[in-house]
C-alpha cells in the first residue's frame, strides 16, 4: 500500500541538521509513512461547521440531503445542519 504525501515532510540526518525529505504528491509506504510521521490514514480530519466556509456549508447540507430553504448566512446554515442531524440521530433511536 501507498501514502502520497500532502504536505512537505521533514526529516533530521545524524549530524542533527533537519531537511525536506518528501514533497507534496511522492508517493511513499506505509512503513516509511508510519515512521515520519505516525500516521497512515491519508483522510484530513472532519471539521467542525464552525470553521467552515459557506460553500462548504452548502455541500455538507446537499451531501447529507438537509433542506436549506430560508438559509443565507452561516449561522443559518450550520442551525439547519445541526437539525438535520440531531432529526437523524432521533430517527435512529426509534
Amino acid at each position: 500500500m501507498t501514502f502520497t504525501v500532502k504536505t512537505k515532510i521533514f526529516d533530521t540526518d545524524s549530524a542533527g541538521v533537519r531537511f525536506c525529505r518528501y514533497f507534496p504528491g511522492d508517493e511513499i509506504s506505509d512503513a516509511e509513512a508510519e515512521r515520519l510521521v505516525g500516521v497512515t490514514d491519508p483522510e484530513p480530519a472532519a471539521k467542525s461547521p464552525d470553521r467552515m466556509s459557506l460553500a462548504e456549508l452548502v455541500a455538507v447540507c446537499k451531501a447529507e440531503s438537509i433542506s436549506t430553504a430560508g438559509c443565507n448566512t452561516r449561522s443559518e446554515y450550520r442551525k439547519k445542519i445541526e437539525a438535520g442531524r440531531e432529526a437523524v440521530a432521533n430517527a435512529n433511536e426509534r
